[in-house]
């Protein structure tokens, strides 16, 4: 299946399209503002998850993740600035989002091409 500019009009964008177009345009904003994308592309995908009831896939790297975060927040017990550290805690909080939101949305290769194509 071919992807064309007429698959793109907002009418017809389906909630896993929205989400792809609003993980796509996070680089755009300025790092503070960017978690207002991430969460509006997580209700469009658990929006597009209920619909589909496709499963929350975590796997190895979500969970390498996790762990990795959980490192991130023992560091609070002996850090100098507790405000810095939960901040980057929150970063790669919603990075592991984001790659949820990924995980969870593309499906099958004709959305793989919309988000290349986003």
């Amino acid at each position: 299946m071919e992807l064309h500019w007429r698959m793109l009009s907002p009418a017809g964008m389906k909630s896993w399209q929205w989400a792809l177009l609003l993980l796509s345009v996070v680089p755009l904003f300025p790092e503070y503002l960017s978690f207002f994308p991430v969460l509006a592309a997580a209700g469009f995908a658990w929006h597009d998850r209920l619909q589909s009831r496709t499963p929350l896939r975590l796997g190895l790297t979500g969970k390498l993740v996790l762990i990795y975060i959980g490192y991130m927040a023992l560091t609070l017990l002996y850090t100098k600035s507790r405000i810095g550290t939960l901040e980057t805690v929150g970063m790669w909080l919603f990075f592991l989002l984001a790659f949820l939101i990924v995980s969870v949305v593309l499906t099958d290769t004709h959305r793989f091409d919309t988000l290349l194509l986003y």
